[in-house]
């Protein structure tokens, strides 16, 4: 970098060559300096785009990332939810097949009560002048 009269900051290409005699002694430089502001301000700018286009792709890679992150979140807490889900479906079906039992059981002797009073009717109405009765018309016949 060079300076110019102005105090103005300018990019510079330097090329020096050494003059020799015919004894291979240097007698004197040669020098030839070239103004490459523009180049290095393109190069510099191309390096900016560079920045600024990785700076995107680093946020998108980052949207992307969380993106994928938060579905596989709410993924997972559905997973949960239905598996509880089902977890108590299985709970009130077992309960549900232990109550049916109950209630067989149940249902079976109150059957067995009625039969039984039933019979206890029965035997209460026969008293045993009926039963004399009854067999000696039998006999009768």
């Amino acid at each position: 970098m060079s300076r110019r009269k102005d105090g103005s900051v300018f990019w510079v290409a330097s090329n020096i060559r050494a003059l020799k005699n015919t004894h291979g002694e240097i007698i004197r430089f040669v020098g030839i300096n070239e103004d490459i502001t523009e180049k290095k301000e393109k190069e510099i700018a191309i390096l900016r785009s560079e920045k600024q286009i990785q700076e995107y792709k680093i946020k998108n890679d980052q949207i992307i990332k969380y993106s994928l992150s938060g579905g596989l979140l709410v993924l997972l807490v559905i997973a949960v939810l239905l598996y509880n889900r089902y977890r108590l479906k299985q709970k009130i079906n077992k309960q549900q097949g232990q109550v049916n039992k109950q209630l067989s059981e149940l249902n079976k002797e109150i059957q067995l009560q009625k039969e039984n009073m039933e019979l206890k009717a029965l035997l209460s109405q026969m008293n045993p002048h009926f039963i004399f009765n009854s067999l000696n018309s039998i006999q009768r016949y």
